[in-house]
Parts: C-alpha cells; structure tokens; sequence
C-alpha cells in the first residue's frame, strides 16, 4: 500500500502495482501518477479523493485493476495511456477523451463524460458511463458495447453509428450521424425526450424506444425491429419500410400518444404499427400525399383517428393466387358445310374449372379506434380488413374493393375455322385416332365420344361427319382424369374465337375483402368503383391491444375488450387450440407486439456485464493492515446504468457521502 493522507505525486520510470493499492485521501489538491513506461496494475488500485488526478504513463495494463477518482474535478489521462489498458476507469468528475482512432474494452465511468474520437471501435466488454453527462463527437462510431448515461446523452457523428451494442440514457438522448445501422440486438433507449437522426440511411435490427416523446428521421429509414414511444412518435423520412421476418417474427412502430409517419413512400410488410392516440400517414404536416403508402400482410392500427393520405393506398395480401384445375372437358363441332374438298366448322369446347387457392398469406388490415380519413388517387384493398369504429370518409379516383372465392365453372367457347379453305384431311386427322381432338376427348371426357362414321360400298370405304347431337355415346370412358394435362389441340385455339360462356358455382369464400365502420360508410370515387363487400353499421373489433414496452412509468394502457358468452353452456368450456385458427401464428421474435415471457429478464445488465464498478470507498490514513482493510468514508453512492430491466425513470444523481 502506498497512501497519502492528502495528495500524491508518483514519477518512474515504470510502476508495478499488481495486487496492490496507492491512494491519496485528500479532499484538496490533485493525485499525479507519472510512468515513463509501463503502469502494471492489473487486480490492483490507483485511488484518489482529491479534486484532479492526472495519470500519464508509456502504457497501461489494467486488467482487472481499478482506476478510482473521487474528486469533482477533471481527471486527465492520455489516449496513448488508455490504449487498450482494460480494467475500470472511474471518476466523479470530468473526463475528456480525445483521439483520431481509439478502440475500448475498458470500463470508463465519469461524471462528465466527453469523447471526442474520430474513429471508435467499442468492443462488447466496452463502456462508456456518465452520471452526470455524457458527450460525444467524431466520425464512425462501433458500438458493441454500452453507452450510458445517467442525465442526457449527446452523440454527434459526421460519419456512421453502428454495432450491436447499447445507448441509453435517463435524460434527454440525442445521437445523430451521417448513417445508422442497429444490428440485432443494438438498442437506444431514452427515458426522457429522444431525437435520433441520420441524414442519409437509417436501418434499425433493433429496437430504439423512449419514455416520452421519440423523433427519428433519416433521408431512408427501414425498420426490422422495433420503434417504440411511451409519448408521441414522430418519423420523417422519404423512404419509409417496416418489416418483418415473417408473419410470425413482425417488426413493430409503436406509441403510446399521437404517431405522424411523414414519408414519402411508406411500405408496412410483415409488421404492425400501432398507436394508442391518432396515426397519421402522409408527406407532410400540411397532409400533402405521399407518394406511396403499401400495407402488406401487416397491421395499421390506432386507438383514435386515422388519416392516410397518398397517392396510392394499397391494402392486401403479401401473396395470393387462385389457379384453374381443368376437371374435365368435351369437344365438339358442327358440320357448317362438308361437302367437296373443303370443310367448315363450329368447334365447341366445353370446360368444367376448379378454381382454388394456389398461394395465400396472412391478411392486411387498416384499423381506426375513431374516425377513418382516406384520401388517394387509387385505393386497393385485396382480399384483406378496412375497418372503423365511428366513420370512413374515402375520396379517391379509383377504388377497388377485391375478394375472392373457391368456386367451379363451366366455360364454354365456340370456334370458326377458315371458310371454305381448310381441307377435310385437317378435320380427320383431328378426330381420327391419334389424332390431337380425340386424345383430348380420350382423357378430359368423362364418357366415350364418337366423332366419325365409316361406309363401305363396292367402291370402298369413306368417312362421314356426325351430327353434333350424336357424338356423345353417354358410354362411361375408361380413360378418364381429372386434370388429365392433355390441353386443347392448338389448332383449334388458333381458329377465331366467336363466343365464350361461363356458369360459376361459388363454392366457399377464399378471401373476403371488407370495408365496415361502426357509423357511416362514404366513397367517392371520382373514375372507377370495383366493390367487394360493404358494411354499414357493424361491430368494431380491434386486432392489437398493446404498444412496445418501453418499461416507463406505465402510463401505456391496453385496450379492453369485453365478450359476452352467447353459446349453450357445455359449448362454452370446450378447449380451443388457437393453433388450429386461421391466420393464428406464435410469436419467434424479439419484435413485435408480443414476445415470449421467457425472454424477459435474461439480458444481463450493461454494467454488471463488463464488471462495472458499484459501490467503491477509499480507506483511512494509515497504512497498517488492520487499518488498510477497514472501509472509509463512501465518496460515490451506486451507479446503476443497468439496461438490462431498463427502469427509465429520473433517479436521484450521486452525490458524496
């Protein structure tokens, strides 16, 4: 132990303090340690209470070892001496770091914190604490570790933030750059008031919430994690996507007062967005349309009003197809004139059509807890949900309200071959056997067909045409398929079609497409109007019912949606396996509006991760061993930047004891 009961001065050539202390405990004054080579403290101490400490030295290890300040004002240490020294760097004062390049792993707590490093690279044992404050200036930041801050938390980068690590901060965040890339699972975390901008792309993997009201915006953002906002959210961007894995791994936007996406083109894939006030969705505050605004297999809900304002508004599945199955088929023909070299004909194809579903996905919806705005040029929603609970007030140019259902049809088409032009060789080798229209016949035709008769007289044998009414035998054909795969003959396809009849049986819904409000109903399309199914007057019933947790002060509350029992009792406690449910998925994600309860609580705090240091005392004067291991007077009280349960609450700052 090396101490002093006021201030210290070390100067060496090199300093070995493994396992061992030096402090000074002087309220006054400054410590100065001075290495012209190597300081070694690894598992050991450096500790001072006096206002500054200034710690030079060639280099530094410090693994395992404690660098402690417990005076108010600056420590000073060079960015040659941090290097890559490891260990805890501490201090209730200032620090001011400065370097054209640094790399971390070292746990640098301070008071006030400023960094000023053009190119940071942050490994995952890195951090970077302030309990008073923390600012940051440089280029390209790599963060894979923690960026803390008990008070506000400023980050301004000309060049790129990036890394799977974490920012937070209990007062006021701000971090801007030139890009932002959050890889899975990076966060930014803000208590209070949180700004976060890029001027060019934003790409978030992540999740980026606050405690109150949350501003991103960036000339491109996309979203495959999570934005979330306990007060109003407010994105501004030219290009907006939000997307998610899957159906099943969505991303989520969230928040818990009024939300305004001002985009120009905005695209909700796989996701959901959901407000707990008003959602807004245009290019600007004056409502001036966006370019674009695409909802695909996601979910555009608030629990107010809603306004989408676009040029385009599309509703609809992200894939959905229905194909024909051919289930069987007939050909036949009318003799127009068969006499002389020359044949004429009408050809009848008659098809009965299987339409199913080919590919399906999970449906769209536009959900408004209030009143739905629409305004556009062109208005689509396929196979998917517009709904309301007050009105729908939609003026657009076009609109098309699109469902679809399974059902078979009975398709008929007439053909004319050439007049008085085609030979009556082409109409036999058609129907003779081996011929394209009686191969058709032998597998499409669920009976046998005739479509020839043979005469013989003492000149010989010929070939007649039959009436169209005869050629059916009504004789079941053996040869028969369903989907059979051998098409019309394509000489016939290429004769001029005259007709074409169809019979549909609907057999089942495929796919509704629904626009219903709990009050009035008004479109206006000023060119075209395709409608599917219109409500009036209905039930309002809400698809999502919470926002992301951004763990404030619980001031986000669910929707509460009561159901009464209206079947038999014994209908009543039967077991439903949602599973079996249409369009049911599990959560997988960390995203989204739910997650599994199993992933809470197991990230380990940011602190405790990296070894952070907690509560830390600077003993008495003497340097007796019984003296030397009793605790002194506590100079900082704990210093808890865990992010792991992310409080984001205002705690009282550290004072000394």
């Amino acid at each position: 132990v090396i101490e002093s009961d006021t201030q210290l001065d070390v100067l060496a050539t090199s300093l070995d303090n493994q396992g061992g202390q030096i402090r000074a405990l002087g309220s006054s004054g400054r410590t100065r340690l001075q290495v012209a080579g190597l300081l070694d403290n690894q598992g050991g101490r450096l500790e001072s209470a006096n206002v500054g400490l200034v710690l030079q030295a060639g280099s530094v290890a410090n693994r395992g070892g404690k660098v402690l300040h417990g005076g108010t004002g600056e420590f000073e240490i060079g960015m040659a001496t941090l290097g890559e020294a490891g260990g805890d760097f501490v201090t209730l004062g200032g620090l001011t770091l400065n370097a054209a390049s640094w790399t971390n792993s070292s746990v640098i707590q301070a008071g006030r914190l400023s960094v000023n490093v053009g190119e940071l690279v942050q490994t995952g044992g890195g951090q970077l604490l302030a309990s008073d404050s923390l600012i940051g200036r440089g280029g390209n930041w790599s963060n894979d570790g923690l960026i803390a801050s008990n008070g506000a938390l400023d980050i301004a980068l000309t060049g790129a933030y990036g890394g799977s690590g974490q920012a937070t901060s209990l007062g006021n965040l701000n971090l801007s750059a030139a890009s932002v890339q959050l890889l899975a699972p990076a966060s930014i975390v803000g208590a209070a008031a949180t700004r976060v901008t890029s001027t060019g792309q934003f790409t978030n993997a992540g999740r980026i919430t606050a405690g109150a009201d949350l501003y991103l915006g960036a000339d491109s953002l996309t979203n495959s994690g999570t934005l979330g906002s306990a007060g109003q959210l407010d994105i501004v961007s030219q290009v907006l996507l939000n997307q998610g894995q899957s159906a099943a791994e969505q991303s989520l936007i969230s928040s818990g007062g009024d939300m305004r996406l001002l985009v120009g083109d905005f695209t909700n894939r796989f996701a959901t967005v959901y407000s707990l006030g008003s959602l807004l969705v245009a290019r600007d505050t004056a409502l001036n349309r966006a370019a674009r605004i695409e909802n695909v297999s996601a979910t555009l809900q608030s629990a107010g009003a809603m306004g989408l304002y676009g040029q385009s508004v599309i509703n609809r599945k992200d894939a959905f197809s229905v194909s024909e199955q051919v289930l069987s088929g007939t050909i036949t023909y009318q003799c127009i004139d068969c006499k002389g070299r020359h044949y004429d004909f009408w050809y009848y194809v008659t098809e009965e059509i299987a339409r199913t579903v080919q590919a399906d996905s999970a449906a769209a919806s536009i959900n408004a807890g209030g009143s739905l705005a629409v305004r556009s040029d062109l208005f689509e929603n396929k196979h998917s949900l517009v709904s309301a609970a007050t009105s729908i007030d939609i003026a657009t140019g076009d609109f098309l309200n699109e469902g679809a259902s399974t059902e078979s049809v009975v398709r008929t088409r007439k053909f004319r071959n050439p007049n008085d032009s085609e030979r009556s060789s082409v109409w036999m080798g058609l129907v003779s056997d081996g011929g394209a229209l009686a191969q058709y016949a032998k597998y499409n035709s669920k009976t046998q067909f005739k479509y020839f008769e043979e005469y013989y007289d003492d000149g010989g044998g010929y070939t007649s045409p039959i009436a169209r009414g005869n050629q059916n035998t009504g004789k079941a054909n053996p040869y028969y398929r369903p989907n059979s795969g051998v098409a019309v003959p394509q000489r016939i396809l290429g004769y001029t079609l005259a007709e074409t009849t169809e019979t549909t049986i609907n057999s089942g819904v495929a796919a509704n497409a629904v626009v219903q409000a709990g009050g009035a109903v008004s479109i206006s399309a000023s060119r075209n109007l395709g409608n599917g199914v219109t409500r009036n007057n209905t039930g309002y019933a809400t698809d999502a019912l919470t926002g992301a947790n951004t763990q404030t002060t619980g001031r986000v509350n669910p929707n509460v949606v009561s159901i009464n029992a209206q079947l038999p009792p014994d209908l009543a406690q039967r077991q439903v396996n949602p599973l079996d449910l249409p369009g049911f998925v599990l959560p997988t994600g960390s995203n989204g509006l739910f997650r599994l309860s199993a992933e809470a609580g197991t990230r380990a705090t940011g602190s405790g991760a990296a070894g952070a240091p907690g509560n830390w005392t600077l003993g008495g004067s003497s340097i007796d061993l019984a003296t030397r291991e009793q605790a002194g007077p506590s100079l900082v009280a704990p210093l808890d930047l865990s992010t792991g349960s992310r409080p984001l609450l205002d705690t009282p700052r550290q004072e000394l004891g």
